[in-house]
């Protein structure tokens, strides 16, 4: 779980971005979500390539250095990215099947989103 320290794109923005990545094959549209009451949206999607593939949602790239935000997903793992409105601040959740199998992964993201739901919670 992430966000920037200035101000943040919004949803479509940072799925934009996200979504422009080289080694991933997205396995639909996003779809809009709601976790602990904060609105959002969430993308599945698989590294295909033959590489790991890197995520920086909120940072530009400067001078090649490696960014704070971040997130490496290895090569033939699965993912969820969730993409959060937390009262105008966008925090973005990357759930990786970490080598689970297909019906594995999606087992964990049902308990995932239900934990979350139930205890994810931002102070303010």
């Amino acid at each position: 779980m992430e966000t920037a320290f200035g101000p943040t794109p919004s949803v479509a923005a940072i799925l934009g971005r996200l979504r422009s990545a080289r080694n991933v094959a997205f396995t639909g549209k996003a779809r809009r979500v709601s976790l602990a009451g904060f609105p959002g949206a969430e993308l599945d999607g698989r590294v295909s390539g033959s590489s790991s593939q890197i995520f920086v949602p909120f940072s530009p790239e400067r001078d090649g250095r490696t960014p704070p935000d971040m997130h490496v997903v290895d090569r033939g793992e699965s993912f969820r990215i969730v993409v959060l409105d937390v009262r105008g601040k966008r925090v973005v959740l990357f759930l990786e099947s970490v080598k689970l199998g297909p019906n594995e992964f999606q087992a964990f993201l049902s308990k995932a989103n239900r934990l979350l739901d139930e205890s994810l919670a931002f102070p303010g």
